[in-house]
């Protein structure tokens, strides 16, 4: 049991500059997991084909900002509208060991599955909507669609029962703190009106009856456990809101189409890592095995409380 392979989706060859095929590859990569959880890590692929052009910023049409040549032929780019291209360094990775250290803990019983996109992020942005991931590239969007169908079939394994999410990114914000994504705004966590913010754990909150608050920074929220680790970590009791003049990731596409914000029961959380914790070696694997913790602390109570018989006394 928690088994189940890594499954190679539909191939793609990636060619050399002078038309040669150096393989087939996969686009997407799954490992199967046994429970209601799901790790995605859209932004640390390696594969760059040249069949698919690189993604270029966007331009402005009737006030919205348009991707891709079709739209954006003879029209200038837009600073309104920039792409997002750098890679998020080792999240792949540390997705992976966050998950193979949550399949120890357990005791090799339970394990998360785990979504990864094996492209480029120039290639294509599966943490984007369609236009501007693909901007019009046949192969691209094909990639895009398989990996969130991906996520789909990962979530329908839950039978219709809740679940959760991950979405594993990097950042090189001023301020190297763990940013958790809920899709609040910062204003929204600055100002405390949350009333109509959009929330990607809507489901949670619904389901336990509880306050937002409780579970954006308050005693339920992961922020919390977060703080408990050592690790600091917005919003959380430590630090409720970002600073006015801090950046803060609240989170994008993946969580707002698979996360609970407008319907199911399936949240999303986007966990934005800053790079003292990724790019030494030591550091990531000491934040994977906390990071493991931290996560089981949070899911097994408010996902499958029912496995949580004796909830590992090594947490």
């Amino acid at each position: 049991k928690g088994g189940g392979n890594i499954k190679r989706i539909d191939s793609i060859c990636e060619f050399t500059l002078s038309g040669e095929c150096k393989g087939r590859f996969s686009s997407v990569k799954y490992d199967q997991g046994n429970i209601n959880l799901i790790f995605a890590v859209p932004h640390n692929g390696y594969l760059k084909p040249v069949e698919i052009e690189d993604r270029r910023n966007g331009c402005k049409r009737n006030g919205k900002c348009r991707y891709g040549k079709a739209n954006c032929s003879g029209r200038r780019t837009s600073k309104d509208c920039k792409i997002g291209y750098v890679a998020d360094a080792y999240t792949q990775i540390l997705a992976r060991w966050t998950q193979e250290e949550i399949f120890k803990l357990t005791l090799n019983h339970y394990k998360p599955h785990l979504v990864i996109s094996n492209l480029y992020r120039a290639k294509m942005d599966p943490n984007r909507p369609r236009e501007d991931a693909a901007q019009g590239n046949s192969r691209a969007e094909r990639a895009f669609d398989e990996y969130h169908n991906q996520i789909k079939e990962a979530k329908n394994t839950f039978r219709g029962q809740p679940g959760l999410l991950i979405d594993f990114h990097g950042q090189q914000h001023k301020r190297e703190i763990t940013e958790i994504g809920y899709l609040v705004t910062k204003d929204e966590l600055r100002g405390g009106k949350r009333e109509k913010s959009q929330l990607s754990i809507r489901s949670l909150v619904e389901r336990k009856n509880k306050n937002i608050d409780d579970f954006l920074y308050g005693p339920n929220s992961l922020g919390k456990l977060f703080n408990e680790r050592g690790y600091e970590a917005v919003p959380s009791p430590a630090d409720r809101a970002p600073r006015k003049k801090d950046a803060y990731f609240r989170g994008g596409y993946s969580i707002l189409k698979h996360g609970s914000d407008s319907y199911g029961n399936v949240d999303g959380i986007q966990l934005e890592f800053p790079a003292k914790l990724r790019n030494n070696k030591d550091e990531r694997r000491k934040l994977a095995k906390n990071l493991a913790k931290i996560i089981a602390e949070f899911y097994f109570p408010n996902y499958e409380p029912r496995l949580c018989l004796y909830c590992w006394e090594d947490l």
